[in-house]
């Protein structure tokens, strides 16, 4: 009878420990903070949630973006650009880094002409002027892909912070799948670019966009 009760008194023992194992502080049930978390309740941590701020290029790759037609209003013309930023960073605007921008115009479907450059880079700053009698030329080298480096003299907009070549250089852009440039700041010095130029044929197709 004494072992029996020793035995039954053990259990009640037992029992007693795995009541309080399953209670918190004050004999309240344990809260799922009281538990260890398990790898599937630990968020996923973004790496760029921070760096993003002084670069918005971190987690995100550049491509080509479109505006889709812009009709006018008074006479059914229709304007469309296509715009693509630069891999690498062009400079800092409040300590932020900001991106060259690589911007095709199209008008009623075909590159622009007359007085607006159908493809043009948008830069942070004045671009130099190859001299006062050619103020609005400027000397640029660049190289598609493992193309040989070639040398034109593009040009420069009123704006001053935009700069171009031919529309023909569409043509270009469509063959290839990377573009390395080099321009000159005005009493800056030189600035290498590099653009992600694949992807365009699709896009052009896809906005029935012509070259």
């Amino acid at each position: 009878m004494i072992g029996m009760k020793r035995v039954r008194w053990q259990w009640v023992f037992i029992g007693f420990v795995g009541l309080v194992s399953a209670c918190g502080p004050k004999g309240k049930q344990a809260s799922r903070a009281d538990i260890a978390p398990t790898q599937a309740d630990i968020s996923p941590v973004d790496p760029c949630a921070i760096a993003r701020e002084i670069d918005p290029h971190c987690g995100w790759k550049p491509h080509w973006d479109d505006s889709g037609p812009i009709v006018n209003a008074l006479d059914g013309t229709r304007k469309e650009f296509l715009s693509l930023e630069s891999a690498n960073a062009d400079g800092t605007d409040g300590g932020r880094l900001s991106y060259a921008l690589l911007r095709l115009c199209f008008h009623n479907e075909k590159p622009c002409g007359e007085n607006a450059l159908a493809v043009a880079f948008t830069v942070n700053g004045t671009v130099q002027s190859i001299d006062d009698d050619n103020r609005y030329k400027t000397s640029v080298r660049f190289r598609f892909d493992a193309d040989a480096l070639k040398k034109q003299s593009w040009t420069i907009a009123d704006s001053r912070d935009a700069f171009g070549p031919t529309p023909a250089f569409i043509l270009q852009l469509l063959q290839h799948q990377k573009l390395i440039m080099e321009f000159s700041y005005d009493q800056r010095g030189e600035r290498t670019l590099t653009f992600d130029i694949e992807g365009l044929a699709k896009t052009m197709e896809t906005a029935s966009l012509k070259p």
